[in-house]
């Protein structure tokens, strides 16, 4: 017996305590699980700040500044594309404008934005308007929660990082650049942080491929050119990972269960499913060159809002910290920022040295900058915490506390830098403008469907084309939606249109090639229909002067017909109100819970890692399955509007649980065999 006390005393206890060491083993338990269920509630609460500061940081612009018009130049693009999917189907988008110009085609390669927007305003009744309001915010809120799951479910960060990895990435200065009116960039880039989130799991050995294939073959129907970039940048990250997998090999590990050919299976079945969705697409790019000089002034202009002095210098820090780290999942993760950077470096200095290309662009996708510098804070607080902690846990809680103020006082100043980037952004036009081209709309819907629509234009104020691109796009996002495709533009007097030819002026640099080249693509359709001729104030030269001169033709202040049938009254001006904050959230709200919904299902049986991290991808993966699953019934010749849309989100959200509960119980019927079978 007394043997038996001494075996226990020495087994369980110091300085010959009797249970000592049970009872402490027993209170690191209890330790461990209150450190976990405080990592999980502090990994909640920062899911909870993000969605309380993202969105508010990118809607809070328009009552801060009045602002009653969607921001962006390109934004009215987006508008006008979807008016022409919700009216006609995806499959009208191709023909709906007839000029070759990059700016004014319909970017028929670039379906999902307008099917996205056809299905939500089906859904939720946030109609393509309204939309661009909070796209920006939907956006920037999506990337911040897939970023959150980079960092948590992709790198082997604690929960606790989630909002340091959220906040820096929905506020970094590419995503602020880009909501400007890049919307699909802004879209794009949620589905890719979330490819790389659910590539990083994969490539951990957790069951995340099939996560990672839908969203990156998804991207490529959002903007294909940065879902290539993308899949060139995985690419680099396999190669990345070939002699750590050559030694997993040598260990026994199978060929295809290694990172390295994980991560190429994402490649190879993202990429090519990607690229072969391509052909789904209802039309191909059309490119235009843009000078060096276009390029040079959009470089010097985002290059400041990058704060590359301050930002590179914690990127450094952040992969420091990922490098002596001896987490495999660190060492990766560290590995694919690295790999993230490298082209928009290389865009940068191939720009330096002459080459034509647009480095702002691709030096702005260059996200893993600031998942580096995320990874700076997550790695200060970590050091407070280690070396204290593992004296006493209560000890470890003090260290961290003036570690965490720093980090949190970095996220503060980010979102100060993001603040005036983002305030830079204007309306696409004006008030008056829109309430002018709007009030036109009971007359346009008067005409006999398919008559085209023309609106001379000569202005050097709005810019590129002598106004012709501008006005194009501004004028087709305001008319009633059925009407979008009918709105051509002239460059030129308003008599030679009337007259049936072209205006030319050989003295003035560039007019002919661009006047030719808007005359070739229009004269066909005057040929094939009658046109009714409208001159718009701001955009017709002498506009103000004909609807003194014609007063019968004036169909709402600022609108005049020149030719078509004479209106029958003149219609009253609506000035758009400036929407309150209170209603954007409300807008915002409502898309996030459609997308989130609709991918709930889908993140969590096709990503399966922990919690957080599914809950947080279901909003970039609800983009992707209603893009795919829009882009697939939109071809097939259904109509993206009305209850087929809203059965169609209904159907593919229910098709993402029923895949989920079917595999969960697959694997149980797996478990259960196995002890059958050894």
């Amino acid at each position: 017996m007394a043997a038996m006390a001494d075996t226990r005393e020495a087994r369980d206890g110091r300085d010959g305590v009797p249970g000592a060491g049970r009872e402490g083993r027993a209170r690191s338990r209890r330790s461990g699980r209150v450190l976990a269920g405080l990592d999980f509630a502090l990994g909640i609460a920062g899911i909870v700040l993000i969605l309380a500061v993202v969105p508010r940081f990118y809607l809070s612009i328009y009552p801060r500044h009045s602002f009653a018009v969607p921001i962006g130049s390109d934004t009215p693009t987006y508008v006008w594309r979807s008016n022409v999917v919700i009216a006609g189907g995806l499959n009208a988008l191709p023909g709906s404008s007839p000029f070759r110009t990059e700016a004014n085609t319909s970017n028929a390669d670039r379906p999902g934005y307008p099917v996205l927007a056809a299905i939500t305003q089906a859904a939720t009744g946030v109609d393509p308007w309204r939309l661009a309001f909070v796209v920006p915010a939907v956006g920037a809120t999506t990337i911040a929660l897939a970023a959150g799951a980079a960092g948590v479910g992709g790198s082997g960060e604690p929960r606790w990082s989630f909002a340091i990895y959220g906040l820096a990435l929905g506020l970094a200065a590419p995503v602020v650049l880009s909501a400007n009116g890049h919307l699909d960039n802004t879209l794009v880039d949620g589905t890719l942080v979330a490819a790389a989130a659910a590539t990083l799991a994969a490539a951990d050995g957790r069951p995340a491929l099939g996560g990672a294939v839908v969203l990156l073959a998804a991207s490529f129907l959002i903007h294909w050119m940065f879902a290539g970039l993308f899949t060139a940048i995985l690419l680099g990250f396999a190669l990345l990972l070939v002699p750590a997998s050559v030694r997993a090999r040598r260990r026994g590990t199978a060929l295809l269960r290694t990172p390295a050919a994980r991560v190429g299976a994402v490649v190879l079945l993202g990429g090519g499913l990607g690229l072969g969705g391509m052909w789904l697409t209802p039309g191909l790019q059309t490119f235009a060159t843009r000078d060096r000089a276009g390029f040079r002034v959009k470089l010097d202009r985002w290059l400041p809002y990058l704060r590359l002095t301050r930002t590179v210098p914690a990127a450094g820090v952040g992969g420091l910290g990922l490098g002596v780290s001896r987490d495999g999942r660190r060492l990766r993760a560290l590995g694919l920022w690295v790999a993230w950077l490298l082209p928009g470096v290389a865009a940068i200095v191939a720009f330096d040295r002459g080459l034509t290309i647009p480095a702002h662009r691709l030096g702005g996708f260059a996200l893993g900058l600031w998942f580096l510098a995320a990874a700076a804070g997550a790695w200060l607080v970590r050091a407070a915490w280690r070396g204290p902690g593992r004296i006493s846990p209560w000890l470890g809680a003090v260290a961290v506390v003036p570690a965490a103020a720093v980090v949190a006082a970095s996220l503060v100043y980010g979102y100060r830098v993001a603040g005036p980037a983002w305030d830079r952004a204007r309306p696409y036009v004006d008030s008056a403008s829109v309430a002018s081209v709007r009030a036109a709309g009971p007359y346009l819907d008067s005409l006999p469907a398919g008559t085209p629509i023309v609106v001379p234009v000569e202005t050097r104020a709005l810019g590129q084309d002598f106004g012709l691109l501008p006005a194009f796009r501004r004028i087709r996002a305001l008319v009633p939606a059925d009407r979008a495709a009918d709105v051509y533009v002239y460059l030129g007097d308003p008599a030679n249109l009337l007259a049936g030819r072209p205006t030319l002026k050989p003295d003035v640099p560039e007019y002919d090639a661009v006047s030719t080249l808007y005359w070739e693509a229009l004269a066909p359709i005057l040929r094939a229909a009658p046109p009714v001729v409208l001159a718009v104030d701001g955009y017709t030269p002498g506009a103000a002067q004909l609807a003194l001169d014609r007063p019968q033709d004036v169909v709402a202040p600022g609108v005049v017909v020149l030719h078509g049938p004479a209106p029958v009254t003149v219609a009253r001006l609506r000035v758009p109100a400036v929407p309150t904050l209170s209603a954007l959230v409300a807008d915002a709200a409502r898309v996030l819970l459609l997308v989130g919904l609709v991918g709930l299902g889908w993140s969590v049986g096709l990503v399966r890692t922990e919690l957080l991290s599914r809950l947080a991808l279901a909003p970039a993966m609800g983009q992707a399955v209603l893009v795919v699953s829009g882009v697939l019934a939109g071809r097939a010749g259904v109509a993206l509007h009305g209850p087929s849309a809203v059965r169609l989100a209904v159907g593919v959200g229910a098709a993402g649980w029923l895949w989920t509960l079917a595999s969960i119980g697959a694997r149980r019927a797996m478990s259960r065999r196995v002890p059958a079978d050894s």
